[in-house]
């Protein structure tokens, strides 16, 4: 099931949300943007950014992700709120860790802040100056 819940976020990934929800999660929170989301980051939460492949065209795609610890990811996008093994979503996604950078939430509102951009940052496209903006 949470094998379908994941391939249908990559069919909707062309009006995704994944950056501003995942920074707010991490930041500010998302209460008055995703009330349905109860959780709050805890100590140890990373906001990730990343790169993964379409399922449905194999194209890659700039991705925004909450890894709870070293064995579940977070996944906000699309006003759908999944918690994934992290083998599992990296395998699904065809993430490669390479093109990852990880944010504690100290540094999430730092760059919000900096930047005035949900993400991905710089320092994202330094790490992957192929992937489309």
């Amino acid at each position: 099931m949470k094998i379908k819940l994941f391939e249908e976020f990559h069919r909707r990934w062309y009006t995704g949300d994944c950056f501003e929800v995942c920074g707010r999660f991490m930041s500010i929170g998302v209460s008055d943007y995703r009330p349905d989301i109860k959780m709050k980051p805890e100590p140890g939460f990373l906001l990730v950014h990343g790169v993964a492949i379409n399922t449905q065209d194999g194209k890659p795609f700039m991705h925004a992700w909450v890894e709870m610890d070293e064995n579940f990811v977070l996944d906000l996008a699309n006003g759908i709120t999944n918690v994934i093994p992290k083998k599992q979503y990296y395998e699904v996604g065809k993430i490669d860790p390479a093109t990852t950078i990880k944010y504690k939430s100290q540094e999430v509102l730092k760059k919000i802040n900096t930047t005035g951009e949900w993400g991905p940052w710089p320092e994202f496209y330094k790490l992957n100056p192929n992937v489309d903006r």
